[in-house]
């Protein structure tokens, strides 16, 4: 019974040590969007994010999605550039803040 148990301990290990859920996607070397991803930036660190609402419209057709993202968030000192990170081919189209029209 003792071997059995053993056996069956050392072979989930050997698996679990040689399966990755992901294995940087084929990648072999870090790019500026990995370094800028978890920095804290100055036009990251004057502002904390208190909320996200997030909307979602797939369109099974095209296979696409379209969605709208709100952020609420808390001014920790003056700033006047704010840096919102996405992933390819995610953009913003448009931007508001308090009732007015952004430059981006």
């Amino acid at each position: 019974m003792k071997k059995g148990y053993l056996f069956l301990v050392l072979a989930i290990t050997a698996l679990a040590s040689t399966s990755c859920a992901q294995v940087l996607n084929g990648k072999n070397s870090f790019t500026r969007q990995d370094t800028l991803r978890g920095s804290i930036t100055p036009e990251r660190a004057w502002w904390d994010v208190l909320h996200y609402t997030v909307g979602v419209n797939p369109d099974y057709n095209t296979k696409t999605i379209e969605g709208k993202t709100e952020i609420r968030f808390k001014v920790l000192e003056p700033g006047n550039k704010m840096q919102i990170d996405l992933q390819e081919p995610m953009k913003i189209e448009r931007a508001y803040w308090e009732k007015g029209d952004l430059t981006m």
